[in-house]
């Protein structure tokens, strides 16, 4: 059976073929939803390719270029999908960007680059869905946070900073419209094999001397599955919190993280 049978789903972030947005995508398709993938302009070639391949007899799926730090772009693709599908029953909030360098380093400047992506983007695409979803009679909203969201570590302040928002706004707003039979909830995904994952294990291995996979392992030791996870790991569990199984949860921020920090779980 399929668990989002005829659903209309924007997933945001969703041009890099390992992210989890492009995996979160084609897990909703394959649970029967018609699918929205956004990015920005830059990647909108890539974009289109999702788009592509996600497109079936059944599937309805569309590419639109949305640069979350303008709210005009993100209304302009909300009424787009209202108007093409129908409306709209979930919203994976999944665009966002990192950061790592210490504290007294870190200009305002990358603040405020963050803040606007990771934080205020997602504020700006829960406001331009919900009436949609309450004329709708309810709907889904799945914020990408991160396991920087739940517990602080040291050279991400700027990011962690935006995360930890992610997560008080997750639980704020569910509280706010559970009444309009709306869900809102987080994921908080850890140690994960993306473009963007890749990043962490580089910027470590740097400053330690030793190669990149070698910190890959270093890190992996740090999860108590003694893992990183796959994209598409990620992307069930968006796909579960965006169904019926889970129709009695909200106001949740989930740690996908294998058991990362192990010291803590």
């Amino acid at each position: 059976m399929l668990k989002l049978k005829d659903k209309v789903a924007i997933v945001t972030g969703a041009a890099s073929p390992r992210g989890m947005g492009y995996a979160t995508a084609l897990k909703f398709a394959e649970e029967g939803a018609n699918v929205v993938v956004t990015d920005l302009a830059s990647n909108l070639e890539r974009l289109e390719k999702t788009a592509a391949t996600l497109q079936s007899e059944r599937i309805e799926s569309m590419a639109i270029a949305v640069d979350v730090t303008d709210e005009k772009q993100i209304e302009h693709c909300v009424r787009q999908v209202a108007d093409t599908l129908g409306g709209i029953d979930i919203l994976f909030n999944n665009a966002g960007i990192g950061h790592i360098q210490p504290f007294e380093e870190t200009d305002l400047s990358i603040f405020d680059r963050i803040y606007q992506i990771n934080l205020r983007g997602t504020v700006a695409f829960m406001q331009a869905v919900i009436p949609s979803m309450k004329q709708s009679g309810g709907g889904v909203i799945i914020n990408n946070a991160s396991i920087g969201g739940l517990y602080a570590t040291p050279l991400f302040s700027a990011y962690e900073a935006s995360k930890f928002g992610v997560v008080g706004l997750t639980k704020s707003v569910a509280l706010e419209l559970g009444t309009s039979g709306i869900r809102v909830n987080a994921i908080c995904p850890g140690q994960i094999d993306t473009e963007m994952g890749d990043l962490i294990p580089a910027y470590f291995a740097g400053q330690q001397g030793c190669s990149t996979e070698e910190m890959r392992a270093q890190m992996a030791d740090e999860v108590a599955l003694r893992t990183w996870a796959s994209p598409e790991q990620v992307a069930s569990v968006v796909a579960f919190l965006a169904s019926e199984e889970s129709s009695y949860i909200t106001g949740v921020a989930l740690p996908v993280a294998g058991g990362f920090p192990k010291s803590l779980a």
